[in-house]
């Protein structure tokens, strides 16, 4: 379920109300984005009906205002969102002949009018994800160029896993994550040299809170084709570690090194849905990750969900669902895709956090947790958390049997 489409069509279906095409595009995306609906209502209000006298399509001038609060609003991008509606609809953007070719098919208006604004939001969507991509390749380019020059003939390869390979990465709230395999294990020189490239990149993109910006790993051929759980690394950056490695450099190279978990997710995730970025392809590097490492690495991520979710709401309610949709479907998915299946999947009154995780997610908008929400919000990660620990064992017990009945 797709949390924005979800919102317009609840607003098309109110009676109570009139939302107009703008306006039905317009409110969803301000919600996400922290805007009050009541001021979102008020500069969407003349748009409707193409500028109230047949004009441009309220529906695609509602996207035109939702590319903006993504900071979209250059001609070249804006003109990739009107041809897109042009090519859907015989060249024709205004309201008036969309009208006419509906009325000319025997079609209703209201049915129309309401497939104008979902298809407007998936197209802002597109794009949103386009433009992000399209920025984001110099500094990935830039990434590897600086990559080969410090590690050399070393290198053999780098691979995209998280929210930039699954197509929802957000430059506001996500990491860009990579895994580069080596031969041999660099030296601490080499490493020093690595770190100060990577730090140096590290500043073109936006850090808060020990989040955002890259997370590098860096492993052995070895430990790629021959794998081991926990996988041990060689080298391992974040912005969690930006204070630690700046402090004392040495001394980070030298001791952050060992076995980790996570790394049995992130190479599922690589053989799934990653992108080699330089070297070999995925299918020759990664050995297939046994499905009980890749759980019980996914598994411990969120142990500690009833005391976390206080401190990293969004995460840790979508790395929940995404945790439990894995148990129920056997599907490796996005912390957004996790979301939005669990609107599909979960009782009612579990919905709401849910739905605020995911809207924050897309636009960035606080989170907020009143004193009087606490006790639901922490309720529901009990709830999933029990239900994963109880469910969990008939993946196990259909691993064990050499079979996976999803």
């Amino acid at each position: 379920m797709n949390v924005l489409t979800e919102r317009a069509k609840e607003l098309r279906g109110a009676t109570a109300v009139h939302y107009n095409c703008a306006q039905s595009v317009v409110l969803p995306f301000a919600e996400a984005f922290g805007i009050p609906e009541e001021t979102a209502m008020k500069f969407a209000a003349g748009f409707g009906g193409g500028m109230k006298r047949g004009g441009i399509c309220g529906a695609v001038t509602g996207g035109v205002m939702a590319l903006g609060f993504f900071g979209i609003d250059d001609p070249k991008n804006l003109g990739r969102f009107y041809r897109r509606v042009q090519e859907n609809h015989e060249g024709f953007l205004e309201c008036r002949d969309l009208l006419r070719i509906n009325a000319e098919k025997g079609l209703e208006k209201k049915p129309h009018c309401d497939a104008m604004v979902y298809e407007a939001i998936s197209l802002v969507e597109e794009l949103v994800r386009e433009v992000r991509e399209e920025k984001l390749q110099p500094l990935l380019s830039e990434f590897v160029g600086g990559s080969l020059g410090t590690l050399g003939e070393n290198l053999r390869g780098i691979y995209l896993h998280g929210s930039v390979a699954m197509g929802c990465w957000n430059p506001e709230r996500s990491d860009i994550d990579l895994i580069l395999t080596v031969k041999e294990e660099p030296s601490d020189e080499e490493k020093k040299a690595f770190l100060r490239m990577l730090l140096a990149l590290q500043e073109k993109l936006p850090v808060s809170a020990g989040h955002g910006g890259f997370e590098v790993s860096i492993v052995t051929e070895k430990a790629c084709r021959e794998f081991v759980y926990p996988t041990p690394f060689v080298l391992h950056f974040s912005a969690a570690h930006l204070e630690r490695a700046e402090k004392d450099m040495d001394a980070y190279v030298r001791d952050m090194k060992g076995a980790d978990p996570d790394l049995a997710a992130h190479f599922t995730v690589i053989g799934v849905r990653g992108k080699c970025l330089y070297g070999p392809g995925i299918a020759e590097t990664f050995a297939e990750v046994p499905e009980e490492a890749y759980l019980d690495s996914i598994l411990q991520d969120v142990q500690a969900a009833e005391e976390d979710i206080f401190e990293n709401p969004v995460y840790v309610i979508l790395n929940l669902c995404r945790v439990l949709a894995f148990i129920r479907k056997g599907t490796v998915l996005s912390k957004k895709e996790g979301g939005e299946w669990a609107l599909d999947h979960l009782p009612e009154n579990m919905k709401t956090p849910v739905r605020d995780a995911l809207l924050s997610y897309i636009g960035g908008r606080t989170f907020e947790i009143p004193e009087e929400n606490r006790e639901a919000l922490k309720c529901f990660a009990s709830a999933v958390l029990e239900t994963i620990n109880k469910e969990k064992n008939n993946v196990k017990s259909a691993v064990t049997g050499g079979k996976r009945d999803v």
